[in-house]
């Protein structure tokens, strides 16, 4: 589903959100939303809620009667393709502004939307005292599912009763599930009441979810609430398959780790002094560096660097390093942030109580140190992220290379060379370097251009072209390989790092490098 609209959520002064704008997604999927608690991330789904159902701000913004408690003074609003209506409490209700703006919701796609908060509903458990008159059993499709998100069998005989003889539709609170166990070869069944409060949650969420529509959107709050990891993981693969098969968006808050590192799309909520920042398609570590309790992660040393390219980069060149020294490394962890600027301020903020007592360094890309650093000490010494720089002294290094301009530019350079390792590593004697980087002078074209006089322009424009000829160098070489795009990045890594330090004074700076690193633990 890629919605037809654009659509925009301004939350201010509810509850503890001073400000915060919401860009909904425009594709399905499953989508983590997290931050620290008291971050809006409850607030925020239940403003989404509100576009199809009426009640969201009764039902999840309950005022008091009492004119000092439970005050909702603030206003939310929604922008859907550059109209707006604004919702504010009038004392009894939601007042839509302007009027005759409140029929806007009705330009959304979605079919439905659906919010499952953590309250009563989602830990239901039948109370009535039960019979076992008219067993029957469950639906496969909600025992299959539920073998599978527990990694087991025990509900292969899963059963369903009525608790209710009204006609009509059977919502929860008229069916209870049961699970047969045969003592003394006398068959006997021990109901929800004993199931876990994991089991229960699951079990529940299926059946929220069995007869939703299509085109839908699904909003679960605190997803992980009293699952294993591994049962949280399991449940994501699902919710990933549910998402592809339904057409479905499906935003989940959390806390998790395991949640946070298994889904594709990270949004991070993070409270600043007078607004709170949204970071869409955030980075795992980003997120789990403002939730994740100390323990979690504790390597012997962590390395940060700005993308996953250049933690493949980082990857390589210390398997290099353990080599030329042939000895294992301590455990250590790399860490893509996002940009030179947000990887130097993740450092300094981490250090007092993500890392305690772990070393941290940074590994920049080549072209802060050739071009952002300089030019910053001599037009903006007073720029923070220049003088985080200078405070956080050798605790900052850099890579060999900006990780797709030094690639691309170091494959040109060693084509027969390259050429060869790879006709080797595919058994392929058709690959032919030359072909595949047929758009390399685009690079070129750009460096040699007069008329751009403004250099950093200039170098930004160089770097964002090599990311496009390498992007098209690596596709080509998948498709003549038949291997993923990531194997190549990998092997195209490996090979650069080979060849760049195979000569002695090139291992005798990454002895240094490394070695002063390590030397710290």
């Amino acid at each position: 589903m890629i919605l037809g609209y654009k659509l925009k959520i301004t939350i201010e002064d509810i509850k503890n959100i001073k400000k915060l704008e919401f860009k909904m997604p425009s594709r399905n999927g499953v989508y983590a939303l997290t931050g620290t608690n008291g971050s809006g991330k409850t607030t925020l789904l239940a403003t989404i809620a509100r576009i199809k159902n009426k009640f969201a701000f009764q039902k999840y913004f309950r005022a008091s009667p009492d004119e000092k408690l439970d005050l909702f003074k603030g206003k939310i609003e929604y922008e859907i393709n550059g109209e707006k209506v604004y919702y504010q409490y009038g004392g009894r209700n939601w007042s839509a502004h302007p009027r005759k703006h409140s029929s806007l919701f009705s330009n959304i796609s979605y079919t439905d939307i659906i919010l499952v908060p953590p309250n009563e509903s989602r830990l239901f458990i039948h109370q009535k005292d039960l019979n076992t008159h008219r067993i029957r059993g469950a639906n496969q499709e909600l025992i299959t599912h539920l073998n599978n998100i527990f990694s087991t069998n025990k509900f292969d005989n899963l059963k369903v009763m009525n608790t209710d003889k009204t006609r009509g539709k059977k919502n929860r609170s008229k069916v209870a599930y049961l699970i047969p166990k045969t003592i003394n070869r006398k068959t006997t069944y021990y109901s929800e009441k004993n199931f876990s409060l994991g089991e229960i949650l699951i079990l529940n969420l299926f059946l929220e979810l069995k007869d939703f529509s299509k085109n839908s959107l699904i909003l679960i709050d605190e997803i992980e609430l009293a699952l294993h990891p591994k049962v949280q993981i399991n449940l994501i693969n699902y919710l990933k398959e549910y998402s592809r098969e339904n057409n479905t968006q499906i935003i989940l808050s959390t806390h998790s780790i395991s949640v946070i590192r298994n889904v594709d799309n990270i949004i991070f909520l993070k409270e600043k002094e007078t607004y709170t920042e949204v970071t869409y398609n955030a980075y795992p570590a980003q997120a789990i560096g403002e939730i994740a309790y100390q323990d979690d992660l504790k390597p012997d040393i962590v390395f940060l660097v700005e993308d996953k390219m250049a933690k493949i980069l980082l990857t390589h060149m210390l398997k290099k390093y353990s080599e030329i020294i042939n000895k294992a490394l301590p455990d250590y962890k790399i860490l893509p942030i996002g940009g030179y600027k947000n990887v130097v301020e993740f450092h300094e903020t981490s250090k007092g109580y993500l890392f305690n007592n772990v070393p941290i360094i940074t590994l920049l890309d080549l072209d802060v140190k050739d071009d952002v650093i300089p030019y910053l000490e001599t037009n903006k010494p007073e720029n923070i992220f220049y003088q985080l720089y200078k405070i956080l002294g050798a605790e900052i290094q850099f890579l060999p290379i900006t990780p797709e301009l030094g690639l691309v530019s170091f494959i040109d350079a060693h084509k027969v060379q390259v050429t060869t390792i790879l006709k080797n590593e595919f058994n392929d004697n058709s690959i032919d370097v030359s072909l595949l980087l047929l758009r390399f002078n685009e690079i070129a074209l750009i460096q040699n251009d007069v008329t751009i006089l403004d250099l950093m322009k200039k170098n930004g424009q160089v770097r964002k072209k090599a990311k496009s000829v390498l992007s098209d160098f690596i596709i080509n070489l998948s498709r003549k390989t038949n291997e993923s795009e990531e194997y190549i990045i990998k092997i195209l890594n490996k090979i650069y790092v080979d060849l760049y330090f195979e000569n002695t004074q090139e291992q005798n700076n990454l002895k240094a490098l490394f070695g002063r690193f390590f030397s710290q633990i």
